[in-house]
């Protein structure tokens, strides 16, 4: 399950009223990066819930399970999530003479002259 279903899932959980193809197509990303990886606008829900967008959203914040989240904020209509960066194993791979190289958290390790679809593979298979 990818990160936008997740947070569409756990949305429908606190409002089952929505429905969690609504709130995957409303899921946007800011454009700033310190509001986070991915924010959900509540003025949709005002009509459902009868009540301003900013309760709303920080109802939401409160009550969802943020396990899956370095962090979940409601900043006015906005609930905001930011991923927990810890759960990926590369951060960056980079592509220097036909060398591929991972450089995650753990470790850095060079997957030498291969093809890149098989080190891609795997660096990606235990994510």
């Amino acid at each position: 399950m990818d990160t936008k279903h997740l947070i569409a899932n756990k949305i429908h959980d606190i409002v089952p009223n929505l429905e969690q193809e609504v709130v995957l197509k409303l899921l946007e990303t800011p454009k700033n990066s310190d509001m986070g990886d991915l924010a959900f606008p509540a003025f949709s829900l005002a009509k459902i819930l009868r009540q301003a967008p900013q309760k709303i959203a920080s109802d939401i914040a409160d009550k969802i399970d943020k396990t899956s989240f370095e962090k979940v904020e409601a900043v006015g209509p906005y609930i905001n999530f930011f991923l927990d960066k810890s759960k990926y194993k590369c951060i960056m791979v980079l592509l220097y003479r036909s060398c591929v190289v991972c450089i995650g958290l753990e470790q850095a390790r060079c997957y030498g002259r291969i093809r890149v679809v098989n080190a891609l593979h795997s660096i990606f298979e235990d994510v």
